[in-house]
C-alpha cells in the first residue's frame, strides 16, 4: 500500500469531488473468468474514489467521467474445513458513464496487490495482480450524492505467469459523494 498512496495523492490535487463506499458482496464460481470456486467466500470493501476535472461530453444526454480509486477489501470463506481469509488492495482509473437518467455504468483496470498468492482453491502465480471491476448502478438521490453499484470484480496476472486462475466476487456498493 506504501507504493500506491503516493499516487493517489498526486491525483487529489486536481480533483472535481470524492466518494466513498462500502461494498458487501460474495464469491462466485468458475462460471465466468475464474478457474476454481470461491462461492463460500464473503467479501467487505473500503473505497475512496477521486473524480477527475474533465468531464467528456458524449452526447447531450450523457457523460463519461475518469476517476482514480483506492480500495482495501477482504474476503473470509471457509474451504475443507479451514477458515480462509485473503486482503486485497488496490488502485485503480475507473471510467464511469452517466447518462442523463440516474443510471450509470463503470469500468476499471488497475493493480492490486493481494496478501497471498494462494486463497481457498485457487492458486496465483503471484501476489501482484491486474484489477478488473465492470459495474452498473443507479443514483439514489437527484443530486447524485448516494449511489447503488453491482460490480463484478476480478483479479489476475492477465497471463504473465503461470497459473493464471483468477479471482472473481460480486459486491452490492452504496456510495456516498464527500
Amino acid at each position: 500500500m506504501k507504493s500506491i498512496l503516493p499516487l493517489f495523492v498526486l491525483w487529489s490535487g486536481t480533483v472535481q469531488a470524492g466518494e466513498a463506499y462500502l461494498a458487501l458482496g460474495k464469491g462466485l464460481n468458475e462460471a465466468l473468468i475464474q478457474s476454481g470456486s470461491i462461492a463460500s467466500s464473503e467479501a467487505l470493501e473500503l473505497g475512496y474514489s477521486l473524480a477527475s476535472p474533465h468531464v467528456w461530453s458524449l452526447s447531450r444526454t450523457a457523460d463519461l467521467n475518469l476517476r482514480l480509486e483506492i480500495a482495501a477489501a477482504r474476503l473470509q470463506g471457509r474451504h475443507r474445513g479451514r477458515e480462509d481469509r485473503l486482503d486485497i488492495q488496490t488502485l485503480r482509473p475507473v471510467l464511469r458513464w452517466q447518462a442523463d437518467a440516474d443510471w450509470y455504468a463503470e469500468f476499471g483496470l488497475g493493480y492490486a496487490r493481494l496478501s497471498s498468492d494462494e486463497y481457498e482453491e485457487i492458486r496465483m502465480a503471484k501476489e501482484d495482480n491486474f484489477s478488473l471491476i465492470a459495474g452498473v448502478g443507479l443514483a439514489l438521490d437527484a443530486a447524485r450524492d448516494w449511489r447503488l453499484t453491482l460490480r463484478y470484480n476480478h483479479y489476475s496476472n492477465g497471463y504473465t505467469a503461470s497459473p493464471n486462475p483468477g479471482l472473481d466476487y460480486a459486491t452490492l456498493n452504496l456510495s456516498r459523494s464527500l
